[in-house]
């Protein structure tokens, strides 16, 4: 262990299968080395909450491999339970693993995750013109008056 983490609190040692230092990471964090850990789990969370506010989501520890999983609901339905299998986001059971393929980007696996919910995605798209703000537009494309 590091001179640098000698003043900082005692963590409880991770027992991760990935062989990481998390206790290390823990307490670089609590001296403010580093502000959050922010790996695929919390990439998809805020995506879910950016794309689909209306969901509810979760970040879940397993508590058997110390992965990060993320809850998604939506009303009654779920939760579906998503997980970074190193690639790519997969929906995950307990029972059998790893399942069904979403992209790799944490936003089109939001938005896949809340279609397979059936949780409406709001649009961006721009108010709709005007009559008059369309004759312009048409009379201007077709190069009339000028």
């Amino acid at each position: 262990m590091a001179d640098c983490c000698n003043s900082t609190p005692s963590y409880p040692p991770c027992h991760c299968p990935a062989g990481c230092d998390c206790d290390h990471l823990a307490r670089l964090t609590a001296a403010g080395g580093m502000s959050m850990v922010f790996g695929p789990a919390e990439r998809l969370d805020a995506a879910v909450r950016r794309i689909a506010p209306q969901v509810s989501v979760a970040l879940v520890r397993d508590q058997e491999t110390g992965l990060t999983r993320v809850h998604v609901t939506y009303r009654s339905r779920g939760p579906l339970i998503l997980g970074w299998d190193g690639r790519t986001y997969r929906r995950w059971s307990s029972d059998d693993g790893y399942g069904a393929i979403l992209p790799s980007d944490p936003d089109d696996a939001a938005r896949r995750a809340a279609e397979m919910l059936g949780a409406r995605i709001p649009t961006a798209n721009p108010r709709p013109l005007s009559r008059v703000e369309s004759l312009n537009y048409a009379v201007g494309a077709r190069g009339w008056g000028g």
